[in-house]
């Protein structure tokens, strides 16, 4: 019983602080994603990527998009690698925490930074899925639970990362 209570008023938690700010977004799309992308632009400004790209004078999705050509990450290895490698911010602002290592499946395996803001926004995007799921159907929580994961650490790179 107070398991469930404690589970009931976690979602409840959930609702507030991510589901309805979640919704609400939804209804301003457009205005939400141009707020997203000068937030990134702007915190971003002073690496080596945003000056050699000018992100000092973007304010729109159209400057954005001038400036920026479409990248892949061949046109991007080398800022990550730099980054890794010298500790000075060439594609983010922020240190990556960790690196996703792709399987390498179309060639050598790629190092995908992974921030702490991006960790914050999965948890986020978790807290969201199990408040939807929890509402349709809350007996999907109850019983036992198997969780498949991948080990806490997978490797290291030379700097520790």
């Amino acid at each position: 019983m107070f398991l469930n209570l404690a589970l009931w008023a976690r979602m409840q938690l959930f609702r507030w602080t991510h589901w309805r700010p979640f919704v609400q977004a939804t209804k301003q799309p457009v205005e939400v994603q141009t707020r997203l992308l000068r937030r990134l632009v702007h915190r971003n400004c002073d690496t080596r990527f945003g000056r050699e790209h000018g992100f000092s004078t973007i304010n729109s999705y159209a400057d954005f998009a001038a400036a920026v050509p479409i990248q892949t990450y061949e046109t991007l290895r080398s800022y990550i690698e730099d980054q890794e490698r010298t500790g000075e911010p060439a594609l983010n602002a922020a240190q990556p925490v960790m690196y996703a290592r792709t399987s390498g499946t179309t060639g050598e395996a790629k190092l995908i930074p992974i921030l702490q803001d991006t960790i914050q926004a999965h948890k986020r995007s978790q807290a969201i899925q199990s408040y939807v799921q929890f509402s349709a159907d809350a007996r999907a929580y109850y019983g036992r639970c198997l969780a498949i994961v991948s080990p806490a650490e997978e490797g290291a790179l030379d700097s520790g990362t």
